[in-house]
């Protein structure tokens, strides 16, 4: 789960394509199945762009990426979560990071 706040700056306020690029500042809880393996919080940042393509003054579509970077603070073995059973799983960076794309329709009021 990500919690961010961030902003967006679009290029042209006019016109029928507007692209835009966005950035986030936020955490990230990352809590894996099974429920008995531990949680984590950690600091992420968010980083994307797309574009919105007026088909109306008021209607429209949306196309964008974005990409979560979350710190993971690797440490020795690498193991980012472990249970009391034994499981663990292994991050071999200190970083992971999420794509996510969108294409959407809006509605401008």
């Amino acid at each position: 789960h990500y919690l961010q706040l961030g902003g967006t700056y679009t290029w042209h306020d006019q016109g029928t394509f507007r692209p835009y690029v966005a950035g986030s500042l936020g955490v990230t809880y990352l809590d894996p199945e099974p429920s008995n393996v531990d949680s984590l919080i950690r600091f992420s940042l968010g980083l994307g762009g797309g574009v919105r393509a007026f088909i109306t003054e008021r209607l429209g579509l949306r196309l964008d990426g974005r990409a979560f970077a979350t710190l993971v603070e690797n440490q020795g073995g690498g193991a980012a979560f472990s249970s009391d059973e034994g499981l663990s799983v292994a991050v071999s960076s200190d970083i992971l990071v999420q794509f996510v794309f969108g294409l959407g329709v809006f509605f401008r009021l």
